[in-house]
Parts: structure tokens; C-alpha cells; sequence
């Protein structure tokens, strides 16, 4: 039962597309409120302002106009260093960190990155789970790295050659992209949420909904 209750409200957010966009003027002022809801050392509108005119790429999750969360990444030659991942407590294990790092994949594709780079607070078990099935392996942990609380460091990367986490993106990008196309159809005819589980179930029985949602 769980379960069937955990894919209706995964459908119900497939039907509602998480967007992706590039940082703007109106973004700043709600990324600042969301880094000292999630950071203890938070930036400020102006060091994000800073380090957006230094370079750094900011991308922004929206859904119908609302910004759910955020990414950094500066590129440093063909390097990439995510600077913050964070999402509203209210949008979080709805898949729009995941969303965030799939389009920072595809930004160090395109720009020929070797690596992608992140670091976390070793507390935060959750991050490190989603960062892990999404590729990154362990760099290096570091203790007593953070302070306000005083916390150890994960030092995480995703290397460009890894091919089958290349190969396993593309595949749930492709499943979801045919699933969704599915489900939008069957939904406005009247077809049950339970129907359009079922669907997704025999569809996607191999991704799970904690990496994709």
C-alpha cells in the first residue's frame, strides 16, 4: 500500500515538469533566503551576484514560475566545481536535486569537463546517497572541516569517462521521456492514477523512484 501511494504522488509530479533554467535578476533574492534556510554560513545576494559575474553558473529549478532550488557550478579550464546544491524543505525528495545535477552533467558534457567536483557535510547522509547514485565517488573526508555545527567533509567527484553512469543517465532520461508522454495522454482521458501506476511500474520496473522523483 506504501508503495502505491508513493508512485500515485511520484505520477502526480511527472505531470507537473520541473524546468530548468539559467540564473535571473529576480532568482537572487530567493536563492539568499534559501542559502540561510539550508547553510549555516549562507551567502549573501551579493557574494551570489559576485560569483555570478566571476563566472560561476547558476541554474535555477522552477515549477510553474516557482523556484523550488538552485546549483553552482565555476568551471575552472576543464574542471567543474559545484559550489551549492540546495532546495526548499517543502520541494526536497521530489527529484529536483537530481533535475539540477543531471543539467550540470549535461553542461560538463558539453563543455568537455574531465570532472565534476562537489563537497557536503559528512551529517548530511541523504545528499551523499543521491550524490553517489548519481556517480560521484569519495574523494576524501576531512574531519572537523566544517564549524557552526563542527562537521566532517565529503569530498565527492564524477569523472567524465565514467560510461556507465553516462550510459544509465541517458537511459532514464529516455524511459521517463516516453512514460511521461504516455501518461499525459492517459490522464486527461480519464484513465485512474492507479492505471498510470500500474503503467509506470511496467514500464520503469529498474529506476528507482527515489533517483528519479
Amino acid at each position: 500500500r506504501a508503495c502505491r501511494d508513493e508512485i500515485f504522488s511520484a505520477v502526480d509530479q511527472m505531470l507537473e515538469k520541473i524546468e530548468i533554467i539559467s540564473l535571473r535578476a529576480e532568482h537572487i533574492e530567493k536563492i539568499a533566503e534559501l542559502e540561510k534556510i539550508c547553510f549555516s554560513t549562507p551567502w549573501s545576494k551579493e557574494g551570489i551576484l559576485d560569483s555570478f559575474k566571476r563566472g560561476t553558473k547558476f541554474l535555477v529549478a522552477e515549477r510553474l514560475g516557482e523556484a523550488l532550488g538552485y546549483i553552482g557550478i565555476s568551471c575552472i579550464l576543464d574542471e567543474g566545481y559545484i559550489t551549492n546544491v540546495a532546495v526548499f524543505p517543502e520541494f526536497r525528495k521530489q527529484g529536483v536535486a537530481t533535475a539540477l545535477l543531471k543539467e550540470v552533467f549535461s553542461l560538463a558534457l558539453e563543455n568537455g569537463l574531465k570532472f565534476v567536483s562537489l563537497e557536503v557535510r559528512e551529517s548530511n547522509k541523504n545528499a551523499i546517497i543521491l550524490y553517489e547514485k548519481l556517480g560521484f565517488k569519495t574523494e576524501g573526508k576531512r574531519k572537523n572541516f566544517y564549524e557552526n555545527p563542527i562537521n566532517g567533509r565529503y569530498a565527492g567527484t564524477r569523472r567524465a569517462h565514467d560510461g556507465t553512469f553516462i550510459a544509465l543517465v541517458c537511459i532514464t532520461i529516455l524511459s521517463l521521456h516516453q512514460v511521461i508522454g504516455i501518461v499525459k495522454i492517459l490522464r486527461p482521458m480519464g484513465e485512474s492514477r492507479e492505471k498510470c501506476a500500474d503503467f509506470f511500474l511496467c514500464q520503469c520496473p529498474d529506476i528507482p523512484l527515489d533517483l528519479v522523483f
